[in-house]
C-alpha cells in the first residue's frame, strides 16, 4: 500500500485549505483521503468558528453545552471560544475526558450525575441572560448544518478533477455531518455511513431510507466510546474517522473518497 499527500496547505485557523492524501492498494484501488488538518477537530471545528463569529457579531458572549464524557465537540468548542475571547460552559454527564484541555481553554466545567441532567441543566442555564447561546448536542442546529454545508463545498471544488470520485465514505455519529454533506455533493454520489452505535432513532431512520437518500449503510463492531483496534496507517481520531478504515480497505471502490470528520 502506498500513501501520497498533498502538502499544500495552509495552517491558518480560517483558511480553507485542506490536505488530500491517496492511497493505493495492492489490488491498484486507489482510495483519496480528505483530512482538514489545520484545526483540532478538522472540518468540524471550522464550521463552529464560522458559527460562533455569527453570534458573537449577534451579541451573544457565553455558549452553554451538554457533553457526554468523550464528547470530543467539547474540546473544540472550548478551544473556539478561547480563540475568540468568548465564555463557555460546558455540563458534562461525567468527568469529561478532556477535562484537562477543556479547563486550560479557559471554559467552565458543571459535571452532573446524568446525561439527561445535563441537558436540562445547559437549558435552565441560558435562560439567565439574553447573552447565552445554547448549542445542542453535537451541534444539532440548522444555522451550524448551514456553515458545515458551505465548508463541504469549498472544500469539494479544491479536488481536482472530483468528478472522478466514485463514493464517499464518512462516520455517522448524530446525522449531521451526513446532512451537511448530503446537501451539497452531486445527488448521484452515493455516501457509505460507518455506524458508530449512537442513536438508534437515527440508525433505523438511515437503514430505512438508504435508496431515496443515496446511502450504504454500514455497522461498527465497536462504540464511540472505544478506539479503532484497526487503525489506518496515518494520523487521525481513533475514536470516530479510523473506524471507517477496515470498511474502506475491504469493501471500497477505486477512486473513493475518505471524508475525515474530525482531524
Amino acid at each position: 500500500m502506498n500513501i501520497d499527500s498533498n502538502n499544500n496547505i495552509s495552517y491558518s485557523p480560517y483558511s480553507k485549505k485542506s490536505e488530500l492524501s491517496k492511497v493505493t492498494f495492492q489490488d491498484n484501488r486507489t482510495v483519496f483521503y480528505m483530512r482538514d488538518s489545520s484545526l483540532v477537530g478538522g472540518i468540524k471545528h471550522r464550521a463552529l468558528i464560522s458559527l460562533l463569529l455569527d453570534l458573537k457579531r449577534k451579541g451573544f458572549n457565553h455558549i452553554l453545552y451538554a457533553s457526554s464524557r468523550n464528547d470530543f465537540t467539547a474540546l473544540y468548542l472550548s478551544l473556539a471560544i478561547k480563540n475568540l475571547n468568548m465564555r463557555c460552559t460546558i455540563f458534562s454527564s461525567q468527568d469529561h475526558e478532556y477535562k484537562k484541555s477543556i479547563l486550560e481553554n479557559k471554559a467552565c466545567i458543571h459535571t452532573t450525575s446524568t446525561f439527561e441532567q445535563a441537558k436540562y441543566e445547559a437549558l435552565e442555564k441560558t435562560q439567565e441572560s439574553l447573552r447565552n447561546f445554547h448549542l445542542p448536542f453535537d451541534l444539532k442546529h440548522p444555522l451550524y448544518e448551514a456553515m458545515l454545508s458551505e465548508i463541504f463545498l469549498d472544500q469539494w471544488l479544491t479536488i481536482e478533477n472530483n468528478d472522478r470520485i466514485s463514493e464517499i465514505w464518512i462516520p455517522l455519529v448524530s446525522g449531521v455531518v451526513f446532512n451537511a454533506l448530503r446537501a451539497v455533493i452531486p445527488k448521484h454520489i452515493f455516501i457509505h455511513l460507518v455506524d458508530l452505535n449512537e442513536d438508534k432513532t437515527l440508525k433505523a431512520k438511515v437503514r430505512s431510507q438508504q435508496y431515496k437518500l443515496k446511502i450504504k449503510y454500514h455497522e461498527s463492531s465497536t462504540s464511540i466510546d472505544e478506539k479503532s483496534k484497526t487503525p489506518p496507517p496515518f494520523q487521525t481520531n481513533l475514536n470516530i474517522d479510523a473506524k471507517v478504515w477496515s470498511f474502506i480497505k475491504e469493501s471500497a471502490e477505486n477512486n473513493a473518497l475518505w471524508w475525515s470528520i474530525i482531524s
